[in-house]
Parts: structure tokens; sequence; C-alpha cells
């Protein structure tokens, strides 16, 4: 079963799964917003995009896709 996340739990999820020193926080944002999942709402301020609901599942695919670049 998927749960469905706030802004603060995505990020604390895809920080958990990365390894330690990979990968900066504007990196996970950056990735977010490309992503549409997230969209800024003013200067280093952002939110979740209207309409989206991410879930575990969405930790999944972020992290696999991030580590992935890494390698």
């Amino acid at each position: 079963m998927t749960k469905t996340l706030n802004l603060s739990q995505l990020l604390s999820s895809i920080k958990k799964q990365i390894p330690k020193g990979n990968l900066k926080g504007a990196t996970i944002i950056s990735l977010l917003v490309k992503r549409g999942i997230l969209h800024q709402t003013g200067e280093h301020k952002y939110d979740l995009a209207p309409g989206v609901k991410p879930t575990t599942d969405d930790v999944t695919a972020i992290v696999a896709e991030m580590t992935k670049k890494r390698r």
C-alpha cells in the first residue's frame, strides 16, 4: 500500500535513501521541480505543485533516478 506524503515527508524520505555525501539538497529540489512535483512560490521557497500527491512509490523512483545519474 502506498502512502501519500507531504512536502517534508517527501524530502526526508528521499534524503534517508540516498548515500550520505552524494547529493545536496539543492540537487534534490531541482530534480523535483523538473519532474513537476514542486513549484517555486518565492525566492528559495517551494511547495508541492497543485494537484500533486506524491507517494512512497514516487520516492523509490526518484531515488533510483538520482543514484543512477551519479554512477
